[in-house]
């Protein structure tokens, strides 16, 4: 991934994003229901230009803050019990620690495709209090 991120973004190689993101969505899926086969030319239209124009602009926005005591609004956060970026959503959860936490069971970071009905019950369950 490090490889095809450098030639994408180094030197504006559209392909290197493309095979980036397929490599990315394969990772999503990886060991969960249902198996996909990622089409590469599904990402045809990707290019780095816009790409590169664009990270710039997300590192001078400014960080929010660590810890948001009382959000004025309610929070839920769902993650897949195997989501690949397991440890990091600590970090979030720790900004919100007033959120509510779902942990849906065999499912990875794409829940509306590995878990479906659990993750339509959780937000039908969320937004009808």
């Amino acid at each position: 991934m490090g490889i095809y991120s450098l030639l994408g973004g180094a030197f504006g190689i559209d392909w290197a994003y493309r095979s980036l993101f397929v490599l990315v969505l394969n990772a999503y899926h990886r060991d969960h229901k249902p198996d996909l086969v990622i089409d590469p030319s599904a990402f045809e239209p990707i290019r780095a230009d816009p790409i590169n124009k664009t990270r710039p602009e997300i590192f001078q926005c400014k960080s929010l803050p660590e810890i948001i005591d009382k959000a004025p609004y309610r929070i839920m956060m769902t993650y897949g019990d195997a989501d690949i970026y397991g440890p990091s959503q600590e970090k979030s959860l720790a900004r919100y620690p007033t959120a509510t936490k779902e942990i849906i069971k065999d499912c990875g970071h794409i829940p509306w495709v590995h878990a479906p009905a659990r993750f339509e019950e959780l937000l039908k369950s969320f937004y009808s209090l």
